[in-house]
C-alpha cells in the first residue's frame, strides 16, 4: 500500500495563536449598543407621511419622495418553531437593524396642477425625506411633507409634524432634515459682461437671456450710426416676455438722432439723462432696475430706422442666477 509523500516547500499548519492577519485593522469603531437614536423623529406603523404637490408647469410635473426609515426590528424570515412564548425566535439585536427604503413618484398630467399623495411608513426612526423635482425654475413647483395618524386622505389630515414645504427643483432636490438653500435671488449673483453680435444693416436689435434663470441688468453699451436718408431716429428698448411675447416695461434716451451722425449710447442704474451728443456725440440715459425671466428679450425698436442705419455690438452687464 502507497501513500502520498509530502509534497517540499508547503507550510506546515500553524495553531490558532499562531496566526497574524495581514490586514490592517480599522482605526475608528462604532459602538452598537447603549448609544442615542440616529434621528429625533420615531415613527409608527400608523403613521403616513402626507402632503401636496402643486406645479405651474403646462406639461405637468414628476416628483420624486424618497423616504428611509431605520426600522426598530431587523426582517425575521421563517416559521416559529418554540412554545408560541413571545420570546420564541426574537433575537432583536442591534446587528439586525435595516434601513427601509420607500420611493413615491408623483405625476401630475398638463393641465392639472395640484394633486395629494401618500407613503405608509413602518416603525422605527425616520432618517431622511428627499424629494426631486424637474422644474428649471425656483417657484415653478411646490411639494409639501408631514406626518399624520389615521387620516385616509391628506385634506382631512391633522399633521403633527411638519417635515418639508420648498420649490425642488431638477438640479436642487428639497428634502428633511432641513439644509440652507440657495434659491434664485435669495444671495448675490454673478457679475457677467456679454457682448452680443450687432444685427444686419436697417435691424433692431434683439437680445435674448436664456443662460440664467434670472438676470438683472446694471448697464448696457452701444452705438448707432445713421446713413445720409434724412430722418431723425428715436431709439427706444423694450423688454419683452419670453413666454408671452407682451412688454414688460418701455425705456429710453428720449432724444431723436439725425441723419450721418454716429452716436453713443449708455444706460444704467442710477444714470441721469446726459446729452452729450454735441460734444461726444454720446447720450447718457437711467435703466429700470427689473430683473427678467429665463428667454426674457431685450430689444429696440427704433422709429424711423432706416435701411442703412447699422447699430454696433452691444455690450450689457447684468447679475444672474442659475
Amino acid at each position: 500500500m502507497s501513500s502520498n509523500p509530502v509534497t517540499p516547500g508547503q507550510p506546515i499548519p500553524m495553531d490558532p495563536s499562531e496566526f497574524t492577519a495581514a490586514s490592517v485593522p480599522n482605526v475608528t469603531s462604532f459602538a452598537l449598543q447603549g448609544i442615542q437614536p440616529p434621528s429625533e423623529v420615531y415613527v409608527q406603523r400608523d403613521d403616513q407621511i402626507m402632503g401636496f404637490v402643486s406645479t405651474l408647469l403646462p406639461g405637468g410635473e414628476t416628483v420624486t419622495i424618497t423616504t428611509r426609515v431605520l426600522l426598530a426590528a431587523g426582517p425575521m424570515p421563517g416559521q416559529p418553531s418554540g412554545d408560541g412564548s413571545t420570546t420564541d425566535n426574537l433575537d432583536v439585536t442591534p446587528t439586525q437593524a435595516t434601513i427601509h427604503t420607500v420611493q413615491k413618484i408623483v405625476h401630475i398630467p398638463g393641465g392639472q396642477n395640484f394633486t395629494s399623495y401618500t407613503i405608509t411608513l413602518a416603525e422605527g426612526y425616520l432618517l431622511s425625506v428627499g424629494i426631486a423635482a424637474t422644474a428649471l425654475m425656483p417657484g415653478t413647483t411646490r411639494v409639501t411633507a408631514f406626518i399624520a395618524r389615521g387620516a385616509a386622505q391628506p385634506t382631512t389630515a391633522v399633521p403633527w409634524m411638519i417635515l418639508v414645504d420648498d420649490y425642488p427643483v431638477a438640479l436642487q432636490p428639497a428634502g428633511w432634515p432641513p439644509i440652507t438653500q440657495i434659491q434664485a435671488g435669495g444671495t448675490f449673483g454673478f457679475i457677467n459682461e456679454e457682448q452680443f453680435v450687432p444685427p444686419g444693416a436697417g435691424s433692431d436689435v434683439s437680445i435674448t437671456f436664456s443662460n440664467a434663470v434670472r438676470t438683472r441688468l446694471l448697464s448696457l453699451n452701444f452705438a448707432l450710426n445713421t446713413s445720409a436718408t434724412v430722418a431723425n431716429r428715436a431709439v427706444q428698448f423694450q423688454l419683452a416676455s419670453g413666454s408671452g411675447g407682451f412688454n414688460v416695461c418701455i425705456f429710453g434716451p428720449g432724444v431723436s438722432q439725425p441723419a450721418s451722425k454716429l452716436w453713443f449710447y449708455s444706460a444704467s442704474l442710477g444714470q441721469v439723462v446726459i446729452n452729450d451728443t454735441a460734444v461726444n456725440n454720446a447720450l447718457y440715459f437711467p435703466m429700470p432696475e427689473v430683473v427678467l425671466a429665463v428667454n426674457d428679450i431685450l430689444q429696440t425698436v427704433t422709429a424711423n430706422l432706416q435701411a442703412g442705419d447699422q447699430f454696433s455690438q452691444v455690450m450689457v452687464a447684468v447679475e444672474q442666477w442659475t
